[in-house]
């Protein structure tokens, strides 16, 4: 992939932001507006699907060559047995009670990239009208089979969805995922109602575990670049920050209006248990700090 200007801004004065020699990924950061994206990436509009695989959803990474636990693995038919432990399914919770506190039963909602459907599964359980977007025809057979969820097997990108209007749509790490997130937004804009939220969630730039990541890369003047593989892969084809994902919807007439900021569950890293105790501290002062690992964005539809 070769994005010669910046996807958010338009820019052209761009730079390059690390070259990692571990896996020779090349990420170039917007001078004007700083965010920063993978340019050399495999993964184009036209192969996206292959590399979202169940497999891959359970924690597989075609292109990256370290192991790792998946953060979704309690993301499955047996979820309700784990929802008090699981760290991601309790942020699935809050965003469901968010949701359900603010509109109406039988309000419809259209999660984007729904994978095995669990958090549609969770909103129908509060009386919605739930569907599910999915490039994977895998994942998208299990979210019907498993929880009877009418998913769409298609590129909302390259596609128009011939449903909704929907009050809600929702992408949960998946934007920064999309070679093109202009032509995303604009697509989830023409299926909501007037007024209707959108929500992203997604890594931030922000984050204290990246800024360490980063601060070890430059010191060692970038000779130790293994923890900055874990937060810039051929996968994440972006890295946003709160102001870059803020532009990126208010360039598409939407005004946000909450932020949630979450971290990662550091059980997914293969670490020693000294780093993770290290890495459990600094989550700490992430929260204090809100430098935590993800942000999530709630936006409204203006116009």
């Amino acid at each position: 992939m070769s994005i010669e200007i910046c996807i958010i801004c338009g820019s052209s004065d761009t730079s390059v932001f690390v070259h990692l020699h571990s896996n020779n990924l090349i990420a170039l950061k917007c001078k004007n507006c700083s965010h920063i994206y993978v340019n050399n990436s495999p993964i184009n509009a036209d192969n996206i699907s292959e590399f979202y695989t169940m497999e891959d959803f359970k924690g597989k990474r075609t292109l990256q060559e370290f192991e790792y636990s998946n953060y979704y693995s309690d993301c499955f038919v047996d979820y309700n047995q784990k929802s008090e432990s699981s760290l991601v399914l309790m942020q699935f919770k809050e965003k469901a009670n968010y949701f359900d506190s603010l509109l109406p039963k039988g309000s419809k909602i259209l999660d984007v990239g729904c994978a095995t459907g669990v958090f549609l599964d969770m909103m129908r359980k509060f009386e919605w009208e739930v569907e599910g977007v999915e490039v994977s025809n895998e994942l998208a057979s299990y979210a019907h089979e498993k929880f009877d969820i009418q998913v769409h097997v298609q590129d909302l990108t390259k596609e128009k969805l011939n449903s909704g209007p929907f009050q809600v749509i929702t992408m949960f790490d998946v934007i920064e995922h999309i070679p093109d997130p202009n032509l995303m937004i604009k697509a989830c804009s023409d299926l909501l109602v007037e007024n209707g939220l959108l929500l992203l969630r997604t890594p931030t730039e922000e984050a204290l575990l990246r800024d360490i990541a980063k601060g070890l890369y430059l010191t060692t003047l970038k000779k130790i670049d293994f923890p900055m593989l874990w937060f810039y892969s051929y996968e994440h084809l972006h890295s946003f920050s709160t102001n870059s994902l803020k532009n990126l919807l208010v360039n598409h007439g939407f005004e946000v209006t909450k932020v949630f900021r979450e971290e990662e569950s550091l059980d997914r890293l293969n670490i020693s248990p000294i780093l993770k105790t290290f890495l459990s501290f600094v989550n700490i002062i992430s929260s204090w700090t809100n430098k935590q690992h993800k942000i999530s964005l709630v936006a409204k539809k203006i116009y």
